[in-house]
């Protein structure tokens, strides 16, 4: 029963999700055509059989059956008998009028995306606390690749595969990203520059398939979370504390605790910790817990930290998260083409619906993100140059400007027929992969 309700509400959310983005997309094609007096035929609201319609004053406003999105008709568009005397049908407008009708869809989900970063980095965001951090290996897992080829604590990791990398928000996503051929990782040790080729392993989360080396984050020792009823909680440890030392053995990152901890084997240990100005010592026992197999006294790192942005800041950070989308984006479909990220790694609305529902539950900030993150996409996908989508009409388009006359229109709906098929094709290869995630 729980599994049937947590079907439904993940597809309501979806639907919802994507049926407010898509209409994002065609307001922006609307819009467009409206300021430059194309005429439109309809704005519906959904697919299939018309359900309601009324007309307006320049169109006809229709909701239909299935209410999944929406589309703008344009008269003309369609190759339209009735179209080729009238100068405000679709390809009697100029190639320039065309292009911005195109592109405006486009950009209209990245403004919506830029304005729904915009408020939540007013609002507030979580961000990594080594978002200006170098990426030092703070811990390497045993038995992963990073160990197989000799990574060690300590070690600082310049790039990956070729990219250069600045912090860990930028390693954690190049590493994630790569899963499916061995490549070249650059390390400092001490001061000396050494590569090594590693192959990575594919682990699971949310259902999706993501790289892994086995390198763990140098995060400072700083208690993020302490579970109730503890040995931490019971000795006095709290929140935003930070460990200095482990019963005198000096800690510089997060995971040197744990290992000390494990070590103990269960006698008490004295931690010295730095709260606020002072430094007070006090003495753990730590447990042991059967599940990890190993002791442990019941804290978490803190591995992030909640910002606030201030007016004009926020437009700015806002700003750099497009940036940061759009060169995702970009490298992602590289390595589809390279063959470094699997077609199962892309996600078809059975993954989005299960991500949707799931961040859904953790309210409403997480979800506003995600309909950013998700409203670029969308935005970026249909840029692509594929006909049928808007990116492969502006690609006929600047070919039409090149040799300075229009297609043919048999050549056109040629195109749009082969890029229908295309798309056709490829959506039902990547659902059926994304099927099997569930199966």
């Amino acid at each position: 029963m729980a599994f049937v309700f947590n079907f439904i509400f993940s597809a309501m959310v979806f639907l919802f999700v994507l049926g407010i983005l898509i209409i994002i997309h065609e307001s922006g094609h609307y819009t467009a055509g409206r300021l430059l007096n194309f005429s439109i035929e309809a704005f519906s609201i959904g697919f299939g059989p018309k359900l309601l319609e009324k007309r307006g004053k320049h169109n006809l406003w229709q909701i239909r059956w299935i209410l999944i999105g929406g589309f703008v008709k344009f008269r003309g568009e369609l190759f339209e008998e009735e179209a080729k005397d009238d100068p405000s049908f679709f390809y009697n407008k100029k190639r320039w009028e065309r292009f911005i009708v195109m592109v405006s869809g486009v950009l209209f989900n990245i403004l919506f995306a830029y304005f729904v970063f915009s408020f939540l980095t007013f609002y507030g965001i979580e961000e990594s606390v080594l978002r200006d951090k170098p990426p030092i290996i703070g811990a390497v897992v045993k038995n992963s690749p990073a160990e197989k080829v000799g990574l060690l604590k300590g070690d600082t990791i310049l790039s990956l595969d070729g990219r250069k990398v600045r912090n860990w928000e930028e390693a954690r996503e190049e590493i994630s990203s790569l899963m499916q051929k061995d490549y070249e990782i650059e390390i400092l040790r001490g001061t000396q520059k050494l590569k090594v080729t590693i192959s990575p392993k594919m682990v699971e989360f949310l259902k999706q398939p993501l790289g892994d080396i086995g390198v763990i984050p140098a995060f400072p020792p700083v208690v993020g979370g302490i579970q109730k009823d503890s040995p931490a909680d019971r000795a006095g440890l709290k929140v935003d504390d930070e460990i200095v030392s482990v019963s005198g053995e000096k800690i510089n990152f997060w995971d040197e605790i744990s290992m000390l901890l494990r070590d103990s084997n269960g006698n008490p240990v004295t931690l010295k910790v730095k709260r606020g100005n002072g430094y007070i010592d006090l003495k753990v026992v730590p447990l042991y817990i059967p599940q990890e197999q190993r002791y442990m006294i019941g804290i978490t790192v803190k591995d992030t930290q909640f910002v606030r942005y201030r007016l004009p800041k926020n437009f700015l950070k806002a700003g750099s998260m497009i940036l940061q989308q759009a060169s995702l984006a970009k490298r992602t479909v590289e390595k589809i083409f390279e063959r470094k990220i699997p077609l199962k790694a892309l996600s078809a609305p059975p993954s989005i619906a299960y991500i949707t529902g799931k961040v859904a539950r953790t309210g409403l900030y997480n979800l506003l993100f995600l309909m950013g993150v998700i409203s670029f996409q969308l935005g970026f996908f249909n840029l692509l140059p594929i006909p049928a989508l808007d990116g492969g009409q502006i690609l006929v388009l600047a070919i039409e400007g090149a040799i300075r006359r229009d297609l043919p229109e048999n050549v056109k709906e040629w195109i749009l027929r082969l890029g229908f098929g295309f798309l056709l094709l490829f959506f039902s290869l990547i659902l059926f992969l994304d099927l099997f995630k569930y199966v």
